[in-house]
């Protein structure tokens, strides 16, 4: 299962993600608001940091501070 995994073009998924980049950041936040840390700092991975921090902002600072860690130590 691993190896498959491994094979997964990143670039294929990253892809699936670019469209949240256009999307308002309260928009992202309203889907985002009632998920894990880790799967926001997953989907937030995939945005370019402009439109991450965006997002990031409308969270509520003691969230904040768990999902930029979560982002920080994310690898895509």
């Amino acid at each position: 299962a691993n190896e498959i995994l491994k094979k997964i073009d990143r670039k294929e998924v990253a892809n699936e993600f670019e469209f949240l980049n256009d999307v308002e950041p309260r928009i992202v936040y309203s889907l985002l608001a009632n998920e894990a840390p880790q799967t926001v700092a997953i989907t937030l991975a995939y945005l370019t940091p402009k439109a991450a921090a965006e997002v990031l902002k409308q969270f509520p600072s003691e969230q904040r501070g768990v999902i930029a860690l979560k982002l920080a130590t994310t690898s895509r």
